[in-house]
């Protein structure tokens, strides 16, 4: 069971117990209540326990493939995520076709300054023109290929708008309000 599982489950039980007044509860049902209650907040304060010894600036990642994964609420275990793992960051769940197998990291780039940030926008920016304009010069085998293009410059096509969706990956997290890029 999960932190906010704990946490929900604690308030559900106090919320259900709220609903009789004490003075109209036998003795009985009040103990079984009450021992209720403390094992319920022995759960709840487990799990802050837990989080406070998460808040070391890391995040969860799968250590097979190397991309996010989380918990999210109504949902049970660990899912693969793209998007910003900080704190109400934008996500999307996808299938990685196979379990995540949990690490925890710093999430890269946190040393970029603004600064440093507009350099490696730019560098990627031209490494996705670069690389287009390389996957654009077509060879013989292109012209043999029934799809118009070889592996080698469709894998090139790939490799540019890998550095497409890095860039817009990062701009749209890194950004600051009202900066320039």
């Amino acid at each position: 069971m999960t932190g906010d599982m704990r946490v929900t489950a604690a308030r559900e039980y106090l919320a259900s117990v709220r609903k009789h007044k004490v003075t109209a509860l036998p003795p009985s049902v009040l103990l079984r209540e009450c021992a209720e209650l403390r094992r319920q907040l022995g759960q709840v304060l487990g799990a802050i326990a837990e989080a406070d010894e998460r808040d070391d600036g890391t995040e969860p990642y799968c250590t097979t493939c190397r991309q996010w994964a989380g918990m999210f609420h109504g949902m049970d275990g660990w899912h693969h995520f793209r998007g910003d793992p900080a704190p109400g960051g934008q996500r999307e769940l996808y299938d990685a076709g196979h379990e995540p197998v949990i690490g925890w990291t710093v999430p890269p780039g946190r040393g970029i300054s603004p600064a440093q940030l507009t350099g490696v926008l730019k560098a990627l920016a031209a490494a996705a023109d670069l690389t287009q304009q390389r996957a654009e010069e077509y060879c013989d085998d292109c012209l043999k290929d029934p799809a118009g293009c070889c592996d080698r410059h469709a894998d090139l096509l790939g490799e540019a708008e890998e550095f497409r969706h890095l860039e817009r990956g990062l701009t749209t997290a890194g950004t600051p309000a009202g900066g320039a890029r």
